[in-house]
């Protein structure tokens, strides 16, 4: 049922390729692009997916661990299916495809494999363990890598400013030094169809590159302790509220506050612990910021993007 609906979104975009990337115009969310086809809500699509998850939410093991991890309220904002191109998407640097990130405190994800995914550079989640317990974001605090490094500033109209040139990367010292660090660390999400994995949004991670040509499909379902401010970016369907329960309680736009005081979302909130290592790296970071900032290419780009803006 879930490669029936993409492959139908597909084949829609194929006849009419002047559908937009990210197509919020379809009645589910739909983003196609050369590495990956995501589509949003499979819940109200698929009634075996339904089943599925309806299934693993009600399962006495999950609930045991759902109690643990966010105690007896939680909030759903994500559930979707994805399907990689195939496509070589290899970068020759410690950044990956979808660079080394970190989303909001106290949200969490599970993912589910619907093919066997056993070999490395498979386009899996990939984290680095123990950053979780950082209080620095990899993608706007530090230079990991040699190229994709972004900037704390946004320019409406210039999104090539996002990103700062490679050339800035070079005399990042520190963060070479703790990129070499941090590779030792990196795992990245593997398993057999059928198997589900998990993870904090708060831990650094992003997504592996897909060397073996193959379009694996995997669902991924997530949200907030329900005490942790919400990230309103997602529409719900209307229908979603229809859905049975849990589905429509856990996707409940006023849920119950969480009464547990020692769930492990409000530990990792409350245990933030960055290394020396980090801060140093991070202090390096807004030095060579600062630079790029009032360097005359910036001053330049400025100006094209206000020129942009105005005509």
């Amino acid at each position: 049922e879930l490669k029936i609906i993409l492959d139908n979104d597909e084949e829609r975009r194929k006849k009419d390729p002047l559908i937009p990337s990210i197509d919020a115009g379809a009645k589910f969310r739909s983003i196609y692009d050369s590495q990956m086809h995501t589509i949003w809500f499979p819940c109200l699509q698929s009634p075996s997916y339904l089943k599925l998850v309806t299934d693993l939410f009600c399962h006495a093991g999950f609930q045991q661990f759902m109690e643990k991890m966010a105690g007896d309220s939680i909030r759903l904002r994500i559930d979707l299916i994805r399907r990689s191109s195939g496509e070589n998407d290899w970068v020759e640097d410690f950044q990956l495809p979808h660079v080394w990130h970190r989303d909001t405190l106290g949200e969490f994800t599970f993912g589910i494999f619907f093919d066997d995914m056993p070999e490395k550079n498979a386009g899996g989640t990939a984290t680095i363990k123990g950053t979780h317990w950082e209080e620095h974001d990899p993608r706007w605090d530090l230079l990991l890598g040699k190229s994709k490094n972004m900037t704390r500033r946004h320019h409406i109209g210039n999104r090539d400013l996002v990103k700062l040139p490679d050339s800035y990367a070079q005399t990042a010292k520190i963060n070479q030094h703790l990129a070499q660090k941090k590779k030792k660390h990196v795992t990245e999400m593997t398993g057999k169809m059928g198997d589900f994995y998990f993870f904090f949004n708060d831990t650094w991670h992003g997504r592996a590159p897909n060397t073996t040509g193959k379009r694996w499909m995997i669902s991924r379902f997530g949200g907030f302790g329900s005490e942790f401010p919400f990230k309103h970016d997602i529409l719900l369907p209307k229908s979603i509220h229809d859905l049975p329960v849990p589905w429509s309680k856990h996707f409940n736009s006023n849920p119950a506050i969480n009464t547990r005081p020692n769930t492990l979302l409000r530990e990792l909130a409350a245990n933030k612990r960055t290394s020396s290592l980090t801060r140093r790296a991070a202090r390096e970071k807004n030095i060579i910021l600062e630079e790029f900032y009032n360097s005359a290419e910036q001053r330049n780009a400025v100006e094209v993007s206000l020129w942009r803006q105005t005509t």
